[in-house]
């Protein structure tokens, strides 16, 4: 749903931009052609002005239709910003969600054994791995659970999520005891993240 949605926006632009240049194009020759007639001329008085709204009234239905989809280009454009600035929300939000101190530990645990080493020298840390509880592991893989639901939903489409997530997927995969947990209770968790590890 999201790329199709996103898609039709940028469709629809496109297409009342190409309106938008063909009726700019026939006001254009309009009042080209006026001119070089002699029908129409810019005259800065009252007279000139009755001269101008008595020109046009033929042409009101072009006039209207141009103000019309330049009105929907504009707030095409601004549905298509207002989404994207919303999607970046969700990502922010979620990701807060799994930087929560007790989602941080579960993270650290799950990571491979290779990137549990400092990347930096002298700032390695220990961390207890015993009191990581049930409770925060339940809650690490809901909020992972709230990404994928989010990508369903087509709040984020499958790169971005893959992109923000997909390691953390992965690694859960690669526990033997949270994918045992998981496997043993699927009517509890998303089809997809129980195909992810089988």
């Amino acid at each position: 749903m999201y790329c199709t949605f996103r898609n039709l926006i940028k469709a629809i632009n496109w297409i009342l931009f190409a309106v938008i240049v063909l009726l700019t194009i026939c006001v254009l020759i309009i009042i080209g052609g006026a001119i070089v007639s002699g029908e129409f001329s810019i005259q800065p008085n009252s007279e000139g002005v009755k001269n101008m709204i008595a020109f046009w009234k033929d042409y009101s239905a072009l006039i209207i239709t141009l103000g019309s989809c330049l009105t929907l280009f504009i707030a095409n454009y601004n549905l298509g910003q207002y989404l994207n600035v919303e999607t970046i929300n969700a990502l922010a939000t979620l990701r807060n969600m799994l930087n929560s101190p007790e989602n941080r530990r579960v993270h650290e645990y799950l990571l491979p054994d290779d990137e549990r080493k400092a990347i930096l020298p002298n700032c390695e840390t220990e961390t207890d791995f015993q009191n990581i509880r049930n409770i925060d592991i339940f809650n690490y893989i809901g909020t992972l659970e709230l990404g994928r639901l989010m990508w369903d939903n087509g709040v984020i489409d499958q790169t971005k999520f893959n992109n923000q997530f997909g390691y953390r997927v992965d690694n859960i995969s690669n526990s033997k005891e949270i994918k045992e947990h998981i496997l043993r209770n699927k009517k509890y968790y998303l089809d997809t993240l129980i195909n992810k590890l089988k």
